[in-house]
């Protein structure tokens, strides 16, 4: 899952992830193409699906479910999804928790691990 969490009032606002989750693939792309404010914000709000199915988000304009806090959103971690995916807007920059460690980390440092 992947989820924006607002500045103002710390809120998440979460929308689902078609793809695996997976580090590799997601984390990845996430990093990659998704790395400032705007991109984030189309991102949540109107989703993506590409062509080869590779990467999927379903946006906030077809389903969305929003969570108080992080803590809360947090605990929906199941083994459906390994990994939670949080766009901090107060940091600018991703955030990952697995079902392994469900403490949000920066995603870069993450993906410098692979």
């Amino acid at each position: 899952m992947i989820g924006f969490q607002n500045s103002a009032d710390n809120k998440v606002t979460v929308v689902q992830c078609d793809d695996t989750g997976l580090l590799e693939s997601t984390g990845v792309t996430l990093n990659n193409t998704y790395n400032n404010l705007d991109s984030v914000k189309e991102l949540i709000e109107n989703g993506i699906s590409n062509v080869d199915n590779s990467f999927g988000v379903i946006g906030t304009n077809l389903w969305s479910e929003t969570y108080p806090t992080l803590e809360k959103f947090t605990k929906q971690h199941t083994s459906r999804y390994k990994y939670f995916y949080v766009y901090s807007e107060a940091d600018n920059k991703w955030y990952v928790s697995s079902n392994d460690d469900k403490g949000f980390k920066p995603l870069t440092e993450e993906l410098a691990k692979l």
